[in-house]
């Protein structure tokens, strides 16, 4: 007699989840799948009416890897860094290509040792290769670029709070949603997917983190440290990240049907003794994802403590510190399970466009 009532329940909340995504509602407070708060963007320009959940450069250029080198030792003011660009032309006559990159000051834009010309307002890279490229051809472009960077106003995009340097892949007041383009120039779409080089510089006692394979540490003499990761598997922009501050690490190793996973958790010093309560449930999540779902399919099972969160970055999830110390401790196991749940629903299967946010948020709920 139940199983009806359940079916209903189901159905019900899945419906909310589409209506949420339909009317935009993304005001989240504790995590991706809290929202309560419409919001209404009108674009007022050409350039801004080109990037809403704009796929269509997806279909003429192939973003095959981004090596990002972020200097962060400007900590709490300002970022420094220098993003290359492989791309491959899915079309003739390609003479530009077009990214998505936000308030941010361009320096200088090399190819093979030769300089660009480009066009930037704030919003809209455009880059004017030298030759055209036709379908096949394979190039690659570095950007040097700095300064402060825009986050979202009330929750996503790059930003410093708190001590730690950090962001979170989804503007939830943002259009479009994905916010890579506050800390890289990129394609800003849910559709485009790549690999990933990220090396993070810091200072003053701070160690920065990655999505991927940790590849090394590398001291700059003076307190200065270079960290590099590499990411393999295909990753949209949404859910790549970055984390700095003075960091502890917690390792351990789940080992599962399908095999054996690193588990990192980093967070602050004080949050040493509140994080292996608030994960003592990781490994039976994992076993009962795999079990409904199928493999994991990343190297690491990895969160870090931020002031905001939660975002589920491949391998690197971004969790509320503040929730650690919640009396809730059914909703702290939840919201744990609910962000490992989107490895399945949203990194692997994922949505074209944002009013198919129902893909990842009612599975992964």
């Amino acid at each position: 007699m139940h199983t009806p009532l359940r079916l209903l329940t189901t159905c019900l909340a899945l419906l909310f989840f589409i209506g949420v995504a339909a009317q935009r509602k993304h005001d989240l407070h504790f995590g991706c799948h809290m929202t309560d708060a419409p919001v209404i963007w009108k674009p007022n320009t050409d350039a801004e009416k080109m990037i809403p959940c704009d796929n269509s450069r997806s279909d003429s250029i192939d973003i095959l890897n981004y090596a990002i080198d972020l200097d962060l030792r400007a900590f709490g003011s300002s970022i420094t860094s220098n993003c290359t660009i492989t791309f491959t032309a899915k079309q003739d006559g390609l003479d530009f290509l077009p990214l998505d990159l936000l308030n941010l000051t361009v320096d200088s834009i090399m190819l093979e040792g030769n300089l660009l010309t480009y066009d930037y307002n704030n919003l809209l890279l455009n880059v004017h290769l030298p030759n055209t490229m036709n379908i096949g051809d394979t190039s690659d472009i570095t950007v040097y670029y700095h300064g402060a960077t825009t986050p979202d106003p009330n929750w996503g995009g790059f930003k410093y709070d708190q001590g730690i340097g950090y962001n979170l892949g989804i503007g939830l007041n943002s259009d479009p949603f994905p916010m890579g383009r506050s800390w890289y120039p990129c394609f800003d779409n849910f559709v485009e997917r790549s690999t990933y080089d990220i090396s993070i510089t810091t200072g003053g006692g701070r160690a920065g983190y990655a999505i991927g394979d940790f590849l090394g540490e590398e001291d700059l003499g003076n307190g200065d440290i270079r960290r590099s990761y590499r990411f393999n598997e295909q990753n949209p922009t949404y859910l790549t990240a970055v984390a700095a501050s003075n960091y502890i690490e917690q390792h351990d190793v789940h080992s599962g049907a399908y095999g054996d996973y690193p588990i990192l958790l980093v967070g602050r010093p004080d949050d040493a003794t509140t994080m292996p309560e608030a994960f003592k449930y990781l490994p039976e999540a994992i076993d009962a994802l795999e079990k409904w779902f199928g493999p994991y399919i990343y190297d690491q099972v990895g969160y870090v403590m931020t002031p905001q969160g939660a975002m589920e970055h491949s391998e690197l999830i971004a969790f509320p510190f503040n929730s650690l110390t919640s009396n809730d401790t059914l909703g702290i196991y939840r919201l744990m399970a609910h962000e490992l749940g989107h490895m399945w629903w949203g990194n692997t299967t994922t949505m074209s466009c944002p009013e198919n946010m129902w893909i990842k948020e009612g599975n992964a709920e």
